[in-house]
Order: C-alpha cells, then sequence, then structure tokens
C-alpha cells in the first residue's frame, strides 16, 4: 500500500498551493495534508511548524529532481547591475518627495 511522504515544508499555504500545483503540471501527484488548518487558522502555522507537501512514495525520486531543477534555476538568476539600482533609488527618492505647499 502506498504512503504519503512529506517532501517539503512551507511557511505559509500559498507557498505550499504554489509548490503542489507545480509538482501536478509536472505530472507528479502532490497533496497538503494540512491545508486546512492553513487556510482557516492560518496563524498557527508557524505552531505546526509549517505547511506540509506530500507525496506518494513511489513519486518521491521525481519530486526531488524537479525540486532540484528549481534551485538550480534559482541559482542562475542576474543580478541588476549597479547602475540600474542606483537609476532606481533616485527615481524612488526623487519621486517619493512630495510637492511643497506654498503658503500665502
Amino acid at each position: 500500500m502506498a504512503s504519503l511522504v512529506t517532501i517539503r515544508t512551507y511557511p505559509t499555504y500559498s507557498e505550499a498551493m504554489v509548490a503542489r500545483s507545480f509538482f501536478e503540471a509536472h505530472g507528479v501527484f502532490a497533496v497538503i495534508p494540512d491545508w486546512y488548518h492553513a487556510s482557516n487558522a492560518w496563524h498557527l502555522t508557524t505552531a505546526l511548524q509549517g505547511v506540509r507537501l506530500c507525496t506518494i512514495d513511489s513519486e518521491v525520486v521525481d519530486a526531488c529532481k524537479l525540486l532540484d531543477t528549481v534551485r538550480s534555476t534559482k541559482s542562475k538568476q542576474q543580478r541588476l547591475p549597479l547602475s540600474e539600482v542606483i537609476l532606481a533609488a533616485a527615481v524612488y527618492l526623487f519621486a517619493g518627495i512630495p510637492h511643497p505647499v506654498r503658503r500665502r
């Protein structure tokens, strides 16, 4: 008989749902057994040690391979050039300052 194996634990229900839909889009069965507590008593997810994402024990290898591909693409993300960061900070500073009001 197949049993559920916890693949990963997420801090929020929304992150677990995104991961579940990612797995199901790739043909791996995934279920969130803590969905009821996470959606109705979301403030207790820390006490329950997060939201578990589980799969059948026969699909654990496929799920781990998918998690490894996500981690490898995350590490390949490029950083913004320094000039773009400075430009964004300048726009934020100058656009965020309210216009002074003249008194008569």
